[in-house]
């Protein structure tokens, strides 16, 4: 399932192109391994974790990180959206934590789209569930795309 992933990279992604029902992935994470926790611990703390007690932030060590998940669902949203495309909201309810050995698998679908400040924000429902079916997260995010005729994205001015 990993080698068959793309990513949309440099090719953009136009808002009028996007269709209600669009499915994004699936991206599967693991098996969740002792390094993949090691290597994220160090990446935000700058120092590994005890693999027999807790993380920094208080979690049993042999789990990923509620930050961890987010970023795998980033990952999923950021593959599909491509570079031209930008990520204005994320919302994510966690259910469980994925467990040492677990496999996650992240998938979306684009929900519907909804004009504001003359742009189009793409709403893209998400869900990670582990190899078993149980859920490990689900949410939402809002998604800006360039239409056909433009050159780049221009964010609206917040008031």
């Amino acid at each position: 399932a990993i080698l068959s992933e793309s990513r949309r990279g440099n090719t953009a992604r136009y808002s009028e192109t996007t269709i209600h029902g669009d499915q994004l992935g699936p991206l599967t994470k693991g098996p969740l391994s002792i390094v993949d926790l090691i290597a994220w611990s160090a990446g935000c703390t700058g120092y590994d974790i005890d693999v027999h007690s807790n993380s920094p932030t208080g979690l049993d060590a042999s789990t990923a990180t509620a930050p961890q998940v987010t970023a795998w669902i980033c990952h999923l949203l950021t593959d599909w959206m491509g570079d031209d495309s930008f990520l204005h909201h994320l919302d994510i309810e966690f259910l469980s934590v994925p467990r040492l050995g677990s496999t996650t698998v992240i998938t979306g679908v684009v929900d519907r789209e909804s004009a504001s400040h003359d742009e189009k924000y793409t709403k893209i429902n998400v869900v990670a569930k582990s190899q078993d079916g149980s859920m490990v997260a689900t949410g939402f995010a809002l998604v800006l795309q360039p239409k056909s005729d433009q050159t780049k994205i221009c964010l609206p001015l917040e008031k």
